[in-house]
């Protein structure tokens, strides 16, 4: 499985789903490594997930409400605690693509106040 994420990670595959407009694909992709990671995994396979991620966040026109639910949810009690390598994945992700998901959040806040 491993390889399988480095060639996911260096072909940018998921290109192809932002070309093809599939958001459902995209949330999937998105949940499922949040679900799947753990302390297991070696710090390469964290590379590649937040690699894709990244790419897929980079590509898009803007991020969807629902990836960044997933996203900052679990940098928030109780999913950190919960899920600790999750919250290291989310982290990661969010430092390595804070101008991406700027405006997303700046919406958030302003739509909140």
């Amino acid at each position: 499985y491993f390889y399988l994420l480095e060639n996911l990670a260096c072909v940018k595959t998921f290109i192809l789903c932002m070309e093809l407009d599939a958001p459902d694909i995209i949330l999937s992709l998105f949940r499922t490594f949040f679900q799947i990671f753990n302390d297991r995994h070696v710090g390469k396979v964290q590379t590649f997930m937040v690699d894709i991620m990244m790419t897929v966040m980079q590509e898009g026109d803007s991020i969807p409400q629902d990836v960044m639910d997933i996203i900052l949810m679990h940098i928030i009690q109780p999913y950190k605690s919960r899920k600790p390598a999750a919250h290291r994945l989310a982290k990661e992700l969010i430092n390595k693509s804070a101008t991406y998901m700027e405006p997303n959040i700046q919406k958030f806040f302003n739509a909140a106040s």
